[in-house]
């Protein structure tokens, strides 16, 4: 018999030595201002990590993981603006929607979606009982993540444990039909556009080939929401160059979060990460030639 999606992922996880956890965690939402906007940190999960997914030697682990022990988050993000109610991705759902529950804000209240790609941990939320889960929003992802996705051939060459990511994304799609709108990001030093006022995004390919980040802005403030450049926060922030199995292209997946981190720290902007711990924000400063090091906000 073969198992559905969500069983697969779950025998992966534990194959990878973690346990997801159904229950929510202790602290779910985490409220940061910037400028006049809110962004709100929900917590979907969090499961033990295990360095097999870290593209790197056993001795480089252990420099920055000491005893291969570290956890990773899965999360997503409200973000409220004077004009509109934001999510950035949606996780696999059901504690998302409980922690916007607390919050007083129904997936009916989102009037736009943003997704940073298409990965099963960002768009399951999309859905719930085989209809869309966020019925008055319009979904933004880049042209380039959409078509890698619904791609047959490209779909057809992947892994049969793969090819259900793609079954997913595809349905989603379907589902949504016209509130499916994309662009072409333009890389972080090419003058990239806001979308919606207050939201611009930024190419940040390689952990799939079209992944965007999203800068929140309201005056003089920022906050960059990196998607997954980040997938292991102990050794990809001081390390930026060490890859995880999940880039679809490690080599171009390294180079993006090495330009983006040095963005970040010299113009003092602070990032948020869908598995960054609780509270999920924070700032870098500048640790070696290439590392740093991640201070979470208070």
């Amino acid at each position: 018999m073969k198992l559905n999606f969500i069983c697969v992922v779950l025998l992966i996880f534990m194959c990878l030595g973690g346990t997801v956890f159904a229950q929510n965690p202790p602290r779910t939402v985490f409220t940061y201002k910037v400028g006049n906007c809110e962004v709100i940190l929900l917590v979907e999960t969090i499961w033990p990590g295990n360095t097999s997914i870290i593209l790197a030697d056993n001795d480089t682990i252990q420099r920055y993981i000491p005893g291969g022990n570290f956890t990773i988050a899965l999360n997503a993000f409200l973000v409220k603006t004077p004009n509109n109610t934001i999510m950035v991705d949606t996780g696999l759902g059901p504690n998302i929607f409980n922690a916007l529950k607390t919050l007083g804000v129904e997936p009916t209240d989102i009037d736009t979606l943003f997704l940073t790609h298409m990965h099963f941990d960002h768009i399951s939320g999309l859905v719930k009982d085989g209809k869309p889960a966020f019925p008055n929003a319009t979904i933004y992802l880049s042209k380039q993540e959409r078509g890698y996705w619904t791609n047959k051939r490209t779909m057809a060459n992947a892994p049969e444990a793969r090819q259900d990511n793609f079954r997913l994304a595809q349905n989603a799609l379907a589902l949504y039909g016209r509130n499916v709108k994309t662009f072409s990001p333009r890389g972080i030093d090419k003058n990239p556009r806001e979308i919606v006022p207050g939201i611009t995004p930024i190419a940040a390919f390689g952990h799939t080939p079209g992944h965007t980040m999203y800068m929140v802005s309201s005056g003089n403030d920022r906050l960059l929401i990196i998607g997954d450049m980040i997938n292991v926060m102990g050794i990809q922030i001081p390390a930026p160059d060490i890859a995880t199995v999940f880039d679809i292209d490690p080599k171009a997946a390294a180079e993006t979060r090495k330009i983006i981190l040095q963005y970040a720290a010299e113009n003092k902007i602070p990032i948020a990460g869908m598995h960054f711990a609780y509270p999920g924000i924070g700032s870098l400063e500048k640790q070696s030639s290439s590392g740093y090091r991640f201070i979470p906000v208070r």
